[in-house]
């Protein structure tokens, strides 16, 4: 395996740009498809994730692994995993843990390339970002297609997914010994949500896709199944997190609207005890339109949950590469699931968010990835990537009041500039009241606003309106609108 270290601002193929500051918005670009799933936290200060570039229409990547500072964005090491192995291609790096004091391993899906065979790729890298193991491991006739992975406090990597049999659970060592393993016959869905539950002994599996809405209590000792409970029955279980203390978790994913006829249209979690008693189910539907939640994006800290996914979403090919305006959608909650704020970032094209990582200083870190559909190179991602503090507030790269006032809205009203339409999306918010002026302080609009308000402004002259949105609790936020 070739091991390369370099300076990111000096080589040539990656484009970064940002300033300094305790937040900041960041852009990677390589000639390839590009996309961040895993990263983590590896001290107050400093950040570590898997950037995947390569091939997304042949599934055929490489990885470079990147140490940023958190706060202000400053690359600090990085180290490139070529993945050169004849026989099989690398679909993707998805997961990174500490596994010991200075030593973090990489979790990724190969492919052979002959058969079509699934395997697991392990990468463990010190603290110096060097490479000190790496493998390929699981059956070369049997599929190993992992849909999450947790690192036990037994010290071994936890794999749930899904073989000819049914749904699986794989237990192995860091060096990916095979240590125990259990096929369940329940053919038709994915074993795509795990957790521990080391005070009980237990694991719990979330099924995807699963007609009968259920969960399985799965004893630690034997493999076996203890105990099925019943979820929410529209709820796609994608991942799961500890709580605030270890007697809950949350699992977040997304919630059908009309099952089983549309596929995902907002946002939605559940807390379970780790008995298995559902204690509360919270949903977070804007509109008719779809709200896109991918795998990684619902995150805890002490004072709050960020929840994120990309809004709105057209459910059609190519999902992740149709030409429509994308916004990545925010909430930041309180621990019962209120909203404290939300907020829309970018969508001046194609955004998506598939890592929210909470960090120290209350402020959370969103990787997600830009798509150009006007772009020369046609199927490709850029990784983008926001620092915002606890109050949602980023600074730019322009660093100018219109790019905050453009990024950084509540509420968000769009296509603008326009021609003929403008759209409020209130999101979860009611109660609020609109009014736009032209450019003479003219008042043409006063109306309550609902959740999603189009507006025909054809017969407005060419010129700035000014908006003002007011609500409960001294809400208020104000912007202009550009009518061409």
């Amino acid at each position: 395996m070739k091991r390369i270290f370099f300076n990111i601002i000096t080589y040539s193929l990656i484009l970064l740009c940002k300033i300094n500051s305790q937040t900041f918005e960041t852009y990677l670009s390589t000639l390839e498809d590009d996309i961040v799933y895993g990263a983590l936290n590896s001290n107050d200060e400093e950040t570590v994730f898997a950037l995947n570039y390569g091939d997304y229409l042949t599934s055929d990547y490489n990885v470079i692994v990147y140490k940023i500072n958190s706060n202000t964005g400053d690359y600090i090491d990085s180290c490139f995993i070529y993945f050169n192995y004849a026989a099989y291609k690398l679909n993707y790096v998805s997961n990174i843990f500490f596994i010991e004091q200075e030593v973090f391993i990489l979790i990724g899906q190969c492919e052979n390339i002959n058969t079509g065979d699934k395997q697991i790729f392990i990468v463990k890298l010190n603290e110096g970002l060097e490479i000190i193991g790496e493998f390929i491991v699981g059956d070369e006739v049997i599929d190993e297609y992992f849909f999450d992975v947790i690192y036990s406090t037994d010290s071994l990597l936890v794999f749930s997914g899904k073989d000819e049999m049914g749904i699986t659970i794989e237990e192995r060592d860091t060096e990916g010994n095979l240590i125990r393993e259990k096929t369940y016959s329940q053919n038709g869905t994915l074993a795509s949500t795990l957790i521990e539950i080391p005070s009980l002994n237990k694991y719990h599996l979330f099924r995807y896709w699963d007609t009968n809405h259920s969960f399985n209590i799965i004893d630690k000792d034997s493999l076996n199944v203890d105990t099925v409970i019943m979820y929410p029955q529209r709820l796609l279980p994608r991942n799961a997190i500890i709580g605030l203390d270890s007697s809950y978790y949350y699992v977040a994913g997304r919630e059908l609207d009309i099952y089983p006829f549309t596929y995902g249209d907002f946002l939605a979690f559940i807390k379970v005890t780790n008995t298995g008693q559902i204690i509360d189910h919270n949903t977070y539907k804007i509109d008719d339109k779809i709200t896109y939640y991918t795998s990684q994006s619902f995150t805890v800290n002490p004072d709050a949950i960020y929840f994120g996914g990309s809004y709105p979403c057209t459910w059609d090919p190519p999902l992740f590469f149709y030409p429509e305006q994308r916004w990545i959608l925010l909430y930041k909650l309180n621990h019962d699931g209120e909203i404290l704020w939300q907020k829309f970032y970018k969508g001046e094209v194609n955004y998506m968010a598939y890592k929210i990582l909470a960090t120290s200083d209350g402020g959370a870190l969103i990787f997600s990835t830009r798509y150009d559909w006007n772009d020369s190179i046609p199927n490709q991602r850029d990784v983008h990537i926001l620092k915002i503090d606890s109050t949602g507030y980023y600074n730019p790269i322009t660093g100018t009041q219109e790019e905050i006032a453009k990024d950084q809205k509540q509420i968000l009203v769009y296509p603008n500039p326009s021609t003929s339409e403008i759209t409020f999306v209130t999101g979860l918010y009611s109660g609020l009241e609109l009014s736009v002026y032209n450019s003479t302080g003219e008042k043409v609009i006063s109306l309550p606003l609902p959740s999603v308000q189009t507006f025909d402004i054809s017969h407005f002259p060419s010129g700035v309106y000014f908006y003002v949105i007011t609500g409960k609790k001294g809400f208020s936020e104000s912007g202009k609108i550009i009518k061409r």
